[in-house]
């Protein structure tokens, strides 16, 4: 068997434990972090979102888990890949359920099956479709017996690809790909997430209480596997959506990590705070158009709007975190490369000007009907709760004002009413978005915008589109395939789907009292290995 730990093409994970100091008595070791918002779903096979990712991350395990920059052993004891790299073999540790009851390989078959199947609408079930059938089992063309995973042993998994994916094994390493348990799932299909009794899991904590909309409280999973590595007895996250709240929270003492930090505060904190981090993201900020409404249907119309937008003020003025303009989708990040080991990104144009161009924008307008915004109706710009989303909002809406002479209505929803207003393209104008990778691959951006895909909010539907990125997914030549991603991009552009504004980074609070902690390549938190002086 050939040694597990292998290199992530991510590089990026932030891990801090010096030495080995004296640690708290058991008892004590207590970590208290802050959720930025109360996650729609708990649930590994439905949740979409940064913050239920972190707690998932913390409650389950898949087949590997992301340890200090490489992939490590998790459920999968060691696994094998055939010459042709389209066959995994994954051999599986004995290991249980937070109930004590064994956990199988065909957990992860049942569990793989039911987050790609139709009925279950999951927005990521597009990341099962590397798979040999997924693709056809989800649009109702195949059944569950044709898709290629077997699982001849309970502890052994079997998987055949449709060809060769480079990130597969990455993928075994997000919440999506967490096993579930079958008899809990189906016997409480719609509340088996909502209460500690009920929601069994396999990683290194498990859910003790859940005070909807207030806390969360996490304590030591005795039937982990590798259970002596975790020192922490419990894990307290209160729910605090406001930025300023949470960052008094953190000064005050009574939170040792936060990840929501006011932007007015940040260059302080950055000359003033040994606490706080600022480290590269790896995704985009960005509008995204309604393209089924008028006016953001017209393409002159959303050239307009993207064309007046001075980037440079937003990250100089409002963010003031390290972020850069940007001016393509897929983030400049050392995450994701082409096939000659570039950045995707680099040396991309699609002419979107990092400080704006007022005098294209107005023409633009002119355009589409609206010299000088005359005629031009109230357009709306769909934001969730935030102090930095709104700061963003109204510096655009002060742009669009000063450039297009246009009227914009800023609407700012809580994040549950938001995400469902948004996803159902109940806005009428523009939405905010933000997007990062879930594997390191141009696809894991792109792929957003497939017509299949549950988290494409912009109402933007095109088959060419659709094309490139299955031909992309199935082309094993480095060069067709970096050829087929890049004409994706382009057509976004082409078609005015979205406004970029600029790349993540990640900013964060953790208190030096805590040692050991890590924040994976994706941004989420892993606390299993954690400890509190």
């Amino acid at each position: 068997m050939k040694r597990l730990l292998i290199l992530l093409s991510i590089v990026f994970l932030v891990s801090c434990g010096k030495g080995k100091p004296e640690e708290k008595e058991v008892s004590q070791q207590v970590l208290k972090y802050v959720a930025a918002s109360d996650p729609r779903h708990m649930d590994p096979g439905l949740n979409s979102e940064a913050v239920a990712g972190s707690l998932i991350n913390n409650l389950f395990e898949g087949l590997l888990r992301e340890r200090e920059g490489v992939l490590a052993p998790g459920i999968a004891r060691d696994y094998k890949v055939s010459e042709d790299k389209k066959v995994y073999t994954f051999y599986l540790r004995d290991s249980k359920w937070s109930d004590g009851t064994p956990l199988t390989s065909k957990d992860f078959k049942y569990s793989w099956l039911r987050a790609m199947a139709p009925e279950t609408a999951s927005t990521y079930a597009m990341l099962f479709f590397q798979i040999e059938g997924a693709q056809a089992y989800y649009e109702g063309k195949g059944k569950t017996e044709d898709v290629g995973i077997e699982a001849p042993d309970d502890n052994t998994l079997v998987v055949r690809l449709a060809a060769p994916t480079p990130y597969f094994l990455n993928l075994t390493t997000f919440y999506t790909f967490m096993p579930v348990k079958e008899e809990v799932v189906e016997g409480l299909p719609d509340t088996w997430t909502s209460k500690p009794e009920t929601y069994i899991s396999n990683g290194p904590f498990k859910l003790s209480k859940y005070d909807i909309g207030s806390k969360f409280l996490l304590e030591k999973n005795p039937e982990y596997w590798n259970e002596e590595e975790v020192k922490l007895n419990m894990i307290e996250v209160p729910i605090i959506t406001d930025e300023s709240t949470s960052l008094t929270a953190f000064e005050t003492g009574e939170v040792d990590i936060i990840s929501n930090i006011p932007t007015q505060e940040i260059v302080r904190l950055s000359t003033e705070s040994q606490d706080f981090y600022v480290k590269p993201g790896v995704g985009t900020y960005f509008y995204v158009f309604n393209n089924k409404k008028a006016p953001t249907d017209n393409i002159y119309v959303k050239k307009a709007l993207n064309y007046a937008i001075n980037r440079r003020a937003i990250v100089d003025n409002i963010t003031r975190g390290g972020e850069a303009p940007a001016t393509t989708y897929v983030p400049s990040t050392d995450a994701i490369k082409n096939s000659k080991g570039e950045l995707f990104a680099k040396g991309v144009d699609y002419g979107i000007p990092v400080e704006g161009d007022p005098q294209r924008a107005r023409e633009f307008l002119a355009k589409a009907g609206y010299p000088n915004g005359e005629g031009f109706p109230t357009l709306e710009l769909l934001y969730n709760t935030s102090e930095t989303h709104k700061a963003i909002a109204e510096a655009v809406q002060a742009m669009w004002k000063d450039v297009l002479n246009i009227d914009v209505e800023l609407v700012n929803q809580e994040w549950g009413v938001f995400l469902n207003t948004r996803g159902k393209g109940q806005y009428n104008g523009v939405a905010r978005f933000g997007w990062s990778i879930d594997y390191p691959d141009a696809m894991s951006m792109l792929e957003v915008f497939e017509s299949l895909s549950g988290n494409n909010s912009a109402q933007w539907v095109k088959g060419e589109y659709n094309d490139l990125l299955t031909r992309a997914k199935y082309e094993e030549d480095g060069e067709k395939r970096d050829e087929l991603l890049y004409t994706a991009e382009e057509m976004l552009f082409e078609d005015q789907v979205l406004i970029p504004l600029y790349y993540y980074t990640n900013k964060f609070m953790v208190k030096s009292e805590v040692k050991s902690w890590e924040r994976t390549s994706l941004g989420n938190w892993y606390f299993g290995g954690t400890h509190t002086e």
